[in-house]
């Protein structure tokens, strides 16, 4: 027969060790897992229910009997709470406080109103019974795969819980129980003590439970900080910026994969190595004074500029941020980023020239519009002058012819010749003024005619488009009138002018006023390119193997550099913009000769020789038109 005494002392000892152990368990994992404290509340009322079942005899059976049952099923009704709460679901109070009800009201009943060992624990049993049921059920049905397997080994106690329940019942029901109702009989005492060692079965199950959980959350936790690491290993070597990291003996402890890239060191070269060996030699004694006043706390800028070594010796431009921060041990760092800006840098000054260029660009083309404006204020002033002139000289051309015929009709009137020689109009003799009368009125006639050419030709360049008339043009012809035009002003620049003419005319159709003003800009342009008056100039007509009637004007004088032989026809290019020159001779003579369906080709060599062919179609291609 089993010492009933022996075997509660010896659970009570177990339970309350395990009281102490789920203490500690409660206290440094209460945060991270709910219902510890209900875990925690079964050994303990476990226990003080063993200590009153001791005291059987000694205490009033209200303790003894009742309190200490009761303090039991508390316990096991702490179980599917405890459970559900683990897991993160709710608990519903009424399966808690309800069987604990009937419990109470059954002791009551079967301890003082009807004393009945047999029926106190066919009513407590079956209690505890329906407790671990709905533990058991929750463990084994209402949890997915991995909480599952977690609580299996609690999920078996507890089934074999609920298969020694019945057996109890049944046990009590055949075996004999003396005065002591906590005494029983072989059977029963061994349902006793296996229903005794399965609750610290269930006990040391649930610490099973509770530990399977912590290392699925310390594995959950360790892949979570495995992907936070590859997170941040792939965002800081995939950052734009080099990344290092520099302790305060100025070593290298950490550089991420662009620094390597960008400098084309390795590990080895750079790791616990001097941070400021891989920075330019200029730029090391503001770097370290910066560095040595960070780490002492004082505000320095944080953004500056500096070149790093790469490892075939070039340097890359970079725009380097630098803050201190404290390491876990409280140690100073400086993380360093340092971002390459050598393109950048490379393109500032690329636009930079480029902004330059367009300013000189801009000057020069606004001096070229002014040159125009006054082009056109000239044009506008030429044909005001035109029209003031035009109005005075009809006088003198009217009043000239009617003075001549009323000195006509005077001269039979005037006296005898001696008589006009003894007279003088001022120191000339009146005879030899009326006698060069006629000649006098003649040169001013001469000279009105030649004040309304004047006026006409002004007239024309205001408005160079109202009298031109397309007709059959002599090219022959056309050279020998610029010649003509020219001819006072090339004598100021060369001995030699040589005209080649084509034998025969060469005649196209166009306007010979425009290809005159074209072949004039040329002949002009020819002597302004003169060094010496031995220089000469040759003009030249004729038909080339194409059959293009052609002008070509040479000249022996400084030439054109071949960087602006492309440039010489653009509006208000010239070389020579401090003599005067506007840049605008030859783009005329290209606008002309493209009105004319020709082309302009311009050869030259520096310092030597420059010649300019205007080619045209002749008679029999040339297009007739009208302007």
């Amino acid at each position: 027969m089993l010492d009933i005494h022996t075997i509660l002392f010896a659970d009570l000892l177990i339970v309350g060790s395990l009281s102490v152990a789920f203490a500690l368990l409660w206290r440094n994992y209460r945060s991270r897992f709910a219902g510890l404290g209900l875990f925690f509340a079964i050994p303990v009322l476990h226990t003080i229910a063993m200590a009153l079942f001791l005291l059987r005899g000694q205490i009033p059976d209200l303790f003894s009997i009742v309190c200490a049952n009761l303090l039991v099923m508390a316990g096991y009704l702490a179980l599917p709470a405890g459970f559900r709460r683990l897991f993160g679901r709710p608990v519903v109070p009424v399966h808690t406080v309800l069987p604990l009800l009937i419990g109470a009201a059954c002791l009551v009943l079967f301890t003082y109103a009807h004393p009945s060992l047999r029926l106190r624990i066919v009513c407590l049993e079956s209690i505890n019974t329906y407790i671990f049921f709905r533990a058991w059920i929750f463990l084994a049905r209402q949890l997915n795969n991995d909480d599952r397997s977690s609580a299996q080994p609690a999920a078996v106690i507890l089934f074999l819980f609920m298969a020694v329940a019945p057996a109890r019942v049944l046990f009590s029901l055949i075996e004999p129980a003396n005065h002591n109702f906590i005494t029983m009989q072989s059977l029963g005492g061994m349902v006793i003590v296996v229903n005794m060692a399965l609750g610290v079965l269930l006990l040391f199950t649930i610490v099973m439970t509770i530990n399977a959980l912590l290392s699925r959350q310390i594995a959950k936790t360790i892949g979570s900080l495995r992907e936070s690491e590859e997170r941040y290993r792939s965002v800081v070597d995939n950052a734009p910026a080099a990344i290092l990291i520099v302790d305060n003996a100025y070593r290298i402890t950490f550089c991420n994969q662009q620094f390597f890239t960008m400098t084309g060191h390795n590990i080895d070269a750079v790791y616990h190595h001097d941070f400021l060996q891989i920075i330019a030699p200029r730029f090391r004694e503001l770097l370290d004074l910066r560095y040595r006043q960070r780490q002492r706390g004082e505000r320095v800028p944080s953004r500056y500029e500096a070149a790093v070594l790469c490892r075939d010796g070039t340097e890359r431009d970079c725009e380097i941020f630098a803050a201190v921060y404290r390491d876990p041990a409280g140690v100073p760092r400086t993380l360093i980023q340092a971002m390459d800006i050598t393109e950048r840098k490379k393109n500032e000054t690329e636009l930079n020239a480029y902004r330059q260029d367009l300013e000189r660009l801009v000057r020069e083309r606004t001096d070229q519009l002014l040159v125009a404006e006054k082009h056109a204020t000239l044009g506008v002033l030429a044909a005001g002058i035109a029209h003031e002139i035009h109005n005075p000289n009809n006088y003198i051309m009217l009043n000239i012819d009617l003075l001549k015929k009323g000195f006509d009709a005077l001269v039979p009137e005037l006296p005898e010749p001696d008589r006009l020689a003894r007279k003088s109009i001022g120191s000339i003799p009146l005879s030899a003024f009326v006698s060069e009368a006629p000649a006098i009125m003649d040169d001013i006639r001469g000279g009105a005619s030649r004040i309304e050419r004047i006026v006409t030709d002004l007239k024309n360049y205001a408005h160079p488009d109202s009298h031109d008339q397309w007709e059959p043009v002599d090219l022959n012809e056309v050279v020998a009138t610029a010649l003509k035009i020219t001819g006072g002003a090339l004598k100021k620049h060369t001995r030699r002018i040589n005209r080649r003419l084509h034998p025969k005319p060469v005649r196209v159709q166009g306007s010979c006023r425009k290809l005159e003003q074209a072949v004039t800009n040329l002949i002009h342009n020819a002597a302004l390119a003169l060094t010496d008056r031995c220089q000469g100039i040759t003009v030249t007509t004729g038909r080339d193997s194409e059959g293009f009637g052609f002008i070509e004007v040479a000249d022996e004088g400084r030439g054109i550099p071949r960087q602006d032989l492309s440039r010489v026809t653009d509006p208000f290019f010239t070389t020579r913009r401090k003599n005067g020159g506007t840049g605008l001779g030859l783009w005329v003579v290209e606008q002309i000769v493209q009105e004319h369906h020709g082309d302009l080709r311009v050869r030259s060599t520096a310092g030597k020789w420059t010649t300019v062919r205007i080619r045209l179609q002749t008679m029999e291609d040339a297009p007739c038109q009208t302007t």
